[in-house]
C-alpha cells in the first residue's frame, strides 16, 4: 500500500507523543549510533520503529522505519492501519483524519515557495504551514470543511471581511470606556455606517456595543443569538496567521491584529476566549510595558500590547460566554524601525521547499556559533530574565514569540499573547504592588484558588511552563534541525544554552537565591503531557522528563 507524506507525518507524531509520554508500554534495544529499536505492542499487533532520543528525552521517529506486524505479515503503517490496531476515543481519531485530510489538501492546491526567508512577516504567517511539531493533531480545526479551510485557514492567504454585531451594552464588558471614541479611531468612517445600519434596525445608539465576529464563528453560532442585532460585513479585509484565530489586516498591517473567538478545537483546546482572560489582556500587557521599559536588560524586548478588549456575557441566550468577544493587539509590523523585519520563531526550525534550513543562508552569513549564541542571548536571556528577576513566567511557545532580524541578524524579540498565558507566585514576585488587581476586573477572580488562573502556588509551577514551553516543545526543534542538517550537534546546542544561563547567573550575583528557588538543574523535571489530556483524561496532566541542565545525567 502506497502511503502519502501526511500519513507518514501524522504516525509519526502520534507515535513520538504517545511514547514520550509515556501513555504505550514499549521496548527499546540500541542499535549503535545512538539509534533505538522501539517495540510497541498494539491492541492486534506489533508495531517497529526506529529512532533517537533527544534533548529533553524527546522521541524523534525515522518515518520510514515504522511498520506493523500481525503474525507473520508485516506492512508499512498508514493512519488507518495504525488507528485499526489501537484504542482511541473516537473523537481523537475524528482529529487525526481531519488533520490528514487538512494537511493532504495543502498538498494537493498549494505551492510552497523554494525560500521564505526573504519574504515578509505577514506573508510568512501564510507560508508557514507545517503546523505544531509535536501534537499529532497539528491541523485538526474541528468543524472546518474544505471550504472553511480553503476560504479561513492561513495557508491559502484569502481575504475575507468581519462580521459585526450590536449586542445589549449592559451586557459587554468591555476595557475602552468612550467607544465611539475607540471605534473611529479603529475602523473610522465605518462606525458611522454601522450605526445607521443599527438605527435602522430599530436600535438605540446609547443601548449597544459593538463587537466583530469571525464570518466562521457568525454561522456557528448565529442560531443561538438572541438579544443582539446583526449588522452585517463592514470595514476592512483581513487574513489568518498561524493561530487561525488572530488576523492581520491586509489594506493597513501596522493596524491592530484581532483575536476572535472560534468554536472549533485545533491541537489541545477550544478556540474561544475565556470572558475573565479578555477582560484582564490590556491590564496584563501594561504590567508587563512598565516592567519592560523600567529595565535595561529588556531593552530588546519588545510587548506587543494586547490593548483592548470587549467580550458578551449573555444573560439569557444560549450563546455561551467566550463565543462572542475581541481582543486588540499591537501589530508586529508597528514596532519595527527601518531595516528591520519580523519572523515568527517557530520559522527557524523549519526546511524549506529547496531542502535548507529556514536560517541556514542567515548562519552561513555570521557563522554558526555567532548567529546562535546571538539567539539565545536576544530570546532566551530576556524570558529567562522575566522570570528570575521579576517573578512572571511567560507561556513562550514558538507562535507567541516573534524575532526582529536586521539583514537575518538578531537584533531583538516581541512577545506576545498574554491574556491566558503568564504566570506568577505571588511571593515570588519582586514587586508585587504592581501585579493587576485581578480581581476587580473580572468576578470570576473573586473565587479563582491558586493554579486556576494567573497565580500560581509554587514556583515550580514557573519552572515548569518556561522550561516546557521555551525548551522542550520549541527550541529541541531547532536543536533537532540543526543536528539532522549536519549543521551542529543537538548536545553542543545545549551546552551553549547552559553556558549562557550560567553566564546569566554569574553576572546577577544577588539573584543567587532565587535561582536556587527556581531548581532549574534538577535531573527530572516536569513536562506537560499534551496528548494525554486528549485520550486520556483521567491521567496527570505532567509527566516526568530528563532534564538537559541536570547537574547530574
Amino acid at each position: 500500500m502506497k502511503r502519502c507524506k501526511t500519513d507518514l507525518r501524522v504516525c509519526r507524531q502520534l507515535i513520538e507523543a504517545l511514547l514520550f509520554e509515556n501513555l504505550l508500554s514499549c521496548t527499546e534495544k540500541e542499535a549503535g549510533g545512538g539509534i533505538l529499536h522501539f517495540h510497541i505492542p498494539l491492541k492486534d499487533a506489533v508495531l517497529h520503529c526506529s529512532g533517537k532520543r533527544g534533548a529533553f528525552g524527546r522521541i524523534r521517529i525515522e518515518g520510514d522505519s515504522m511498520r506493523l506486524e500481525k503474525g507473520t505479515n508485516s506492512e508499512a503503517i498508514t493512519l488507518d492501519t495504525l488507528l485499526n490496531s489501537a484504542d482511541f476515543p473516537s473523537s481523537f481519531s475524528l482529529e487525526l483524519k481531519q488533520t490528514k485530510k487538512l494537511t493532504q489538501w495543502n498538498e494537493q492546491h498549494l505551492t510552497q515557495p523554494e525560500k521564505r526567508s526573504s519574504l515578509s512577516y505577514e506573508e510568512l504567517e501564510s507560508a508557514i504551514w507545517e503546523g505544531h511539531p509535536y501534537h499529532p493533531c497539528f491541523k485538526s480545526r474541528t468543524g472546518f470543511s474544505l471550504e472553511d479551510h480553503e476560504h479561513y485557514g492561513p495557508e491559502a492567504g484569502n481575504q475575507f471581511a468581519l462580521v459585526w454585531l450590536a449586542c445589549p451594552k449592559k451586557e459587554v464588558r468591555r476595557s475602552f470606556s468612550n467607544e465611539e471614541l475607540f471605534w473611529k479611531k479603529e475602523i473610522g468612517q465605518v462606525y458611522d455606517e454601522l450605526m445607521e445600519r443599527l438605527v435602522k434596525k430599530g436600535g438605540q445608539r446609547s443601548q449597544y456595543s459593538l463587537i466583530p465576529v469571525h464570518p466562521w464563528q457568525w454561522k456557528a453560532v448565529c442560531d443561538k443569538v438572541k438579544g443582539a442585532i446583526f449588522l452585517g460585513e463592514a470595514a476592512e479585509s483581513y487574513r489568518a496567521t498561524q493561530s487561525i484565530r488572530t488576523l492581520w489586516n491586509t489594506e493597513r498591517s501596522e493596524k491592530a491584529h484581532i483575536k476572535l473567538p472560534m468554536n472549533l478545537t485545533h491541537t489541545s483546546s477550544i478556540r474561544t476566549i475565556a470572558p475573565p482572560a479578555a477582560a484582564a489582556a490590556p491590564a496584563i500587557s501594561e504590567w508587563l510595558s512598565s516592567i519592560v521599559k523600567a529595565d535595561p536588560l529588556l531593552s530588546i524586548t519588545t510587548v506587543l500590547e494586547e490593548y483592548a478588549s470587549a467580550c458578551w456575557e449573555p444573560a439569557e441566550c444560549d450563546v455561551h460566554p467566550g463565543e462572542i468577544g475581541v481582543i486588540f493587539r499591537e501589530s508586529p509590523r508597528s514596532v519595527l524601525a527601518a531595516g528591520e523585519e519580523a519572523v515568527p520563531l517557530n520559522a527557524c526550525s523549519l526546511t524549506e521547499g529547496n531542502g535548507k534550513l529556514f536560517i541556514e543562508n542567515w548562519l552561513k552569513q555570521y557563522g554558526v556559533e555567532k548567529w546562535l549564541k546571538q539567539l539565545i542571548q536576544i530570546v532566551i536571556i530576556p524570558i529567562w530574565h522575566f522570570l528570575v528577576r521579576h517573578g512572571i513566567a511567560l507561556e513562550a511557545h514558538a507562535q507567541n514569540v516573534v524575532l526582529i532580524v536586521k539583514d537575518g541578524w538578531p537584533a531583538g524579540m516581541a512577545v506576545r499573547d498574554f491574556h491566558d498565558s503568564i504566570e506568577y507566585v505571588e511571593s515570588f514576585l519582586t514587586e508585587p504592588e504592581k501585579a493587576p488587581r485581578f480581581w476587580a476586573i473580572h468576578p470570576d477572580f473573586k473565587k479563582g484558588k491558586p493554579d486556576e488562573f494567573y497565580w500560581m502556588s509554587s514556583v515550580e509551577g514557573l519552572r515548569e511552563l518556561v522550561i516546557d514551553t521555551l525548551f522542550v516543545f520549541h527550541f529541541t526543534e531547532l536543536s533537532n534541525a540543526l543536528e539532522q542538517k549536519g549543521i551542529l550537534g543537538e548536545s553542543l546546542f545545549w551546552s551553549w544554552v547552559e553556558d549562557a544561563l550560567a553566564e546569566y547567573e554569574q553576572e546577577h550575583p544577588e539573584l543567587e537565591s532565587r535561582i536556587k528557588e527556581i531548581d532549574y538543574r534538577k535531573k527530572w523535571i516536569q513536562a506537560e503531557a499534551l496528548l494525554s489530556q486528549k485520550i486520556a483524561p483521567s491521567k496527570p496532566i505532567y509527566h516526568t522528563v530528563v532534564n538537559v541542565f541536570a547537574d547530574e545525567r
